[in-house]
């Protein structure tokens, strides 16, 4: 998905049942791919 949507500039993932894994997983994602949305 973010390699497809340029315009993507926020993402809320409040009352999200995330696991710590995903978010890891999520956070390197971004990262390492992302060129507008900021931490």
């Amino acid at each position: 998905m973010l390699e497809t949507n340029q315009t993507l500039l926020w993402l809320y993932l409040g009352e999200n049942e995330i696991s710590d894994e995903g978010v890891r997983i999520l956070t390197q994602t971004i990262e390492n791919q992302n060129h507008t949305l900021e931490l």
